[in-house]
């Protein structure tokens, strides 16, 4: 299964060992995306920082439309796609400052899907 990660927060404020998990799951910035495969490692360090980012399952139609972005976009890895996105369009929906269902931040499962659609339409191809 592929989980979709992407980093709501920024570094400011944040403490070093967070920002060392982040660094190490290539989320350096401000909407960078992650797609990954699920394994307990993973999991462990999204558990860790999931108050700074949002993550789920991601579809196969939107793993497909991922893979077309342009590599200006996107950085190929060995069993990792990292992206650089812009905002999503229309914006956050709910707070980044709390856990969903009530923020934006944390485990979303499939629901992941539809913020992933509001940043693909934002991308300039």
């Amino acid at each position: 299964m592929k989980l979709f990660v992407v980093r709501l927060k920024g570094r400011i404020g944040i403490r070093k060992e967070i920002n060392a998990t982040l660094d190490t799951l290539g989320l350096k910035r401000r909407f960078n995306a992650l797609v990954v495969d699920s394994s307990p490692i993973v999991l462990g360090m999204l558990k860790k920082v999931q108050n700074f980012v949002a993550y789920g399952e991601l579809s196969e139609e939107n793993y497909a439309k991922l893979l077309t972005l342009p590599s200006s976009i996107k950085k190929e890895k060995k069993n990792m796609l990292l992206l650089r996105l812009p905002p999503p369009r229309f914006g956050l929906k709910k707070t980044i400052k709390k856990l969903y269902p009530k923020g934006e931040a944390g485990y979303r499962g499939k629901e992941i899907n539809s913020l992933v659609e509001r940043f693909l339409l934002n991308v300039k191809l």
